[in-house]
């Protein structure tokens, strides 16, 4: 089959090779005839640290990972691995016309096109590759496996901590179980506690920094004209992000376990064989990855 382009490039640290980067490869090999990889060196990351970054693999180490992974690609494709000293590398040259990038580094994307019309260079496709969630419904990432989170293949090695905040009149309107149910890869520590009203931002950090995961709070549904109809619950969730969007699922006001699986559930995914991980989906669902 012919593929569309002629040179894919893609590029980064590539710290502790997981199952995102392996899609990052596979997807710049299915589409170009050449594909060029940078890895960042030492002295790039140097001048841009990472989180845990004591733990980051040797550049050697990073480079083996990738060489070995495009050895191992059943696809016909020319390929090259090469350091990357800044942020645009190889995407600044000639005959280059695909750029290869996750959705997370999508403003990376638009600054190299930008570089290329500023040198009268024609811009490039770019094709944008999901995240992968790992079984705790967070990103698969490097930072995520160098804090001892996730392993490679996007399953969670310790419990996730899940604190649930209700006032008393909503005591057992959402059971652990059913909390447990959309997290069913992963082993779930439900810790029910009482908060004042207004329980804000302060409070959903400050549980955050206890070593929770994920914080959900109950409130009293609120309608237009700010009416409050008895028995009516609104579920709300953060994380050390901020607050978790919904995606396009409506949920009634009176179905707790709906109004979680909007929060969390995946929405279009898809399971490799094998695979833990599944592409993240769904309008709404924002999830940076440093």
């Amino acid at each position: 089959m012919t593929k569309p382009y002629r040179v894919g490039v893609c590029g980064g640290t590539f710290d502790h090779f997981h199952v995102g980067h392996a899609l990052l490869l596979e997807t710049a090999a299915r589409l170009g005839q050449e594909v060029r990889v940078g890895v960042t060196t030492a002295n790039y990351l140097a001048e841009h640290p990472k989180p845990f970054g004591e733990r980051l693999q040797p550049f050697a180490t990073r480079r083996s990972a990738v060489v070995r992974h495009l050895n191992a690609l059943d696809q016909e494709v020319r390929w090259r691995v090469v350091p990357l000293n800044d942020a645009f590398g190889g995407s600044l040259e000639r005959g280059v016309d695909l750029l290869v990038a996750s959705t997370e580094s999508a403003a990376g994307a638009r600054r190299v096109n930008s570089e290329r019309r500023r040198l009268r260079l024609p811009a490039l496709a770019v094709e944008k590759v999901p995240l992968l969630r790992a079984d705790d419904l967070l990103p698969v990432s490097s930072r995520r496996i160098r804090a001892g989170l996730i392993d490679r293949r996007g399953r969670r090695l310790r419990p996730l901590r899940i604190a649930l905040i209700q006032p008393p009149g909503a005591a057992g309107k959402l059971p652990a179980r059913t909390v447990k149910t959309i997290f069913p890869k992963t082993r779930v520590r439900v810790i029910r506690r009482s908060a004042p009203e207004p329980f804000h931002r302060e409070g959903f950090q400050s549980l955050l920094r206890e070593g929770f995961d994920y914080v959900l709070r109950l409130r009293p549904a609120r309608f237009s004209g700010g009416i409050r109809p008895r028995n009516l619950w609104k579920l709300e969730a953060w994380d050390s992000d901020g607050p978790v969007r919904p995606g396009r699922a409506q949920a009634p006001a009176n179905d707790l376990a709906a109004q979680l699986e909007a929060l969390f559930a995946p929405r279009g995914a898809r399971r490799e064989e094998g695979a833990v991980a599944r592409p993240v989906t769904g309008k709404g669902y924002r999830r940076p990855v440093r």
